[in-house]
């Protein structure tokens, strides 16, 4: 029998982001140091299980969703091909308008033999390679008139660092 860990749950889990400071200074007046270490890791711990579950419940349902778009598809398809083979093209309902059966435009796909043979010939796009500018600017390549690099600074965060074997 496996025994499920404890999970210690914490007010900073679910506090307004303006009454953080104020929750860590109370927890501090009740415990030490590494009690609030041990308390901020809790919170931590406990919202990324948090989003591993979300994670895992998402591609659940990106599966559903797929299964329930395949099967109204194939619904679609299947009572078109019943209507086909019986000569109905329209049929009205008691509660449902009526369903119509319709041939919807093809789909255009390109297809080519020799890619670079159509580049020759003119049929091409150029975009600007960012990664190659970027270095060049580093590099000193490039005036800063022409292009320039900005930094976003991040606020300071924290990192939690587990204990091995925890």
């Amino acid at each position: 029998m496996s025994v499920m860990p404890k999970t210690y749950t914490t007010t900073l889990e679910t506090v307004d982001k303006s009454e953080i400071i104020q929750v860590l200074n109370d927890k501090l007046n009740v415990t030490s140091p590494q009690g609030l270490v041990d308390y901020v890791g809790f919170a931590i711990e406990n919202l990324d299980d948090k989003l591993e579950r979300i994670k895992v419940a998402k591609s659940e349902l990106a599966l559903i969703e797929a299964e329930a778009k395949a099967q109204k598809e194939y619904i679609k398809l299947e009572v078109a091909n019943f209507f086909e083979s019986n000569g109905i093209s329209r049929i009205e309902g008691d509660r449902i308008s009526s369903i119509t059966t319709y041939n919807p435009k093809p789909t255009e796909e390109l297809n080519y033999a020799d890619e670079n043979a159509l580049i020759d010939m003119g049929y091409m796009k150029l975009a600007l390679d960012k990664t190659a500018v970027k270095r060049a600017i580093k590099d000193g390549f490039i005036d800063k008139e022409l292009a320039y690099l900005s930094t976003t600074p991040k606020p300071t965060t924290i990192k939690v660092n587990k204990k091995r074997g925890a």
